[in-house]
């Protein structure tokens, strides 16, 4: 009876090393297949790697070429040039940072320097590239991005658009001083509903209030006296 006993735990040990031994290799070729998998990952990372950075730097200089070219024709005679760099903030997060450098060489940080017409115009460019970059619908709407520019810089601005515009773009401006660009239209709020009205045909003054005869007066204060002016 005792050997028996002991035959029958001998083949239970048996069996379980076996069972064991099947685990075990089975876990092995597992770990196996597991690092070649990780070592394939972090190839195809290094590859994606430069693939992204290979681009990246493509579309930056791409963006930088067509601003420069366009700051050259505002400003003629200045020197003053864009470049873009990428860069971490908070040693993580991707940043592209835009560094203008003036006639003495120097490179300034955009985004601490004064003054509104410069970046209103690298901005406009900007987005407008990354548009055709990502080959999105070319449809850009801009509600007073070039209020800051002087007259001769907007009308050049302006033949760069129709560039543009004659490459596919459309352009929606909420703007004042750009009356020789694409259609005009008037805005007016007679009542509680804003109205478009073309102005195709009419000479369009800065100075001119445009009212149409469905203009509710009524809104006005009772004691409301019109300037003669």
């Amino acid at each position: 009876m005792y050997y028996a006993n002991v035959l029958a735990s001998l083949n239970r040990d048996l069996k379980d090393k076996e069972k064991y031994e099947k685990r075990v290799l089975k876990g092995r070729e597992e770990l196996a297949k597991a690092q070649q998998d990780y070592v394939n990952l972090l190839n195809a990372q290094k590859l994606l790697s430069t693939v992204s950075d290979d681009n990246t730097e493509a579309t930056l200089l791409f963006v930088s070429g067509v601003i420069n070219k366009a700051l050259a024709e505002i400003f003629k005679g200045d020197t003053r040039r864009i470049y873009l760099s990428k860069k971490l903030y908070g040693g993580y997060k991707p940043h592209i940072v835009v560094e203008l450098e003036n006639s003495k060489g120097e490179r300034l940080d955009m985004s601490i320097q004064n003054g509104t017409g410069l970046k209103q115009i690298i901005s406009v460019l900007f987005v407008i590239c990354l548009i055709e970059v990502r080959k999105g619908r070319r449809l850009l709407i801009l509600d007073e991005r070039l209020s800051g520019l002087h007259s001769e810089a907007k009308r050049i601005l302006s033949e760069i658009l129709n560039i543009f515009a004659e490459g596919g773009f459309q352009f929606i401006f909420v703007e004042y001083n750009l009356n020789t660009l694409g259609k005009l239209y008037n805005v007016e709020k007679p009542g509680n509903e804003a109205k478009v009205y073309a102005l195709d045909g009419m000479d369009y003054s800065n100075d001119d209030v445009f009212l149409f005869s469905d203009v509710d007066l009524s809104l006005l204060e009772e004691d409301y006296v019109e300037d003669e002016f």
